[in-house]
């Protein structure tokens, strides 16, 4: 499946997209690549533009838009012919860059206590520090999908897959040594 510029550009017509505002989506386009750069470089590279506490609820505004858009178009998603092109385009263009934004946003931390209660058996700890120490040990073992620092976890992938990238990586090890 490809998908055109012509349907990108496209979207930024749509209402709740072109709501935003030119300035604004030009913005999150930035602080997005911001957060690609941070995320490919790690700690190796220090950065002379600093977050802004605003921008997770900004990104998260801006995801919302494009999911707007997104969710009319689904139906054309579900024909086999693809009745309605452009409605069809918009539906893969607005996932698209729903997912972009949203993949570099911080997990919340509900998300990550509900997924790890739910393993067999489930991993327990007392406190956010045992939490946190527990994450950088995860993020040892899957790197690449999540970071974990005293006072931060960030995952590049759904917990679920991070997870699953963990268990991948423990079943390389002989099983005395797991």
């Amino acid at each position: 499946m490809s998908l055109s510029n012509t349907a990108l550009e496209a979207l930024n017509e749509h209402w709740a997209v072109a709501a935003i505002g030119a300035d604004e989506l030009e913005r999150a386009e930035i602080v997005v690549r911001q957060l690609l750069a941070r995320r490919a470089a790690g700690k190796q590279i220090s950065f002379s533009v600093a977050e802004k506490a605003e921008d997770v609820p900004f990104l998260e505004h801006v995801a919302l838009a494009f999911e707007l858009a997104a969710i009319e178009g689904t139906g054309e998603l579900g024909r086999p012919t693809g009745e309605n092109r452009k409605l069809r385009d918009q539906a893969i263009a607005a996932s698209l860059q729903t997912f972009d934004i949203l993949r570099l946003l911080p997990v919340p931390e509900e998300a990550l206590r509900v997924a790890l209660s739910h393993l067999v058996p489930p991993v327990e700890y007392e406190t956010d520090e045992e939490l946190f120490e527990l994450c950088r040990g995860m993020a040892q073992m899957a790197p690449g999908a999540m970071f974990a620092s005293s006072s931060t976890v960030e995952n590049s992938i759904r917990v679920r897959n991070v997870i699953a990238a963990i268990e991948v990586t423990i079943q390389e090890y002989p099983p005395d040594e797991r």
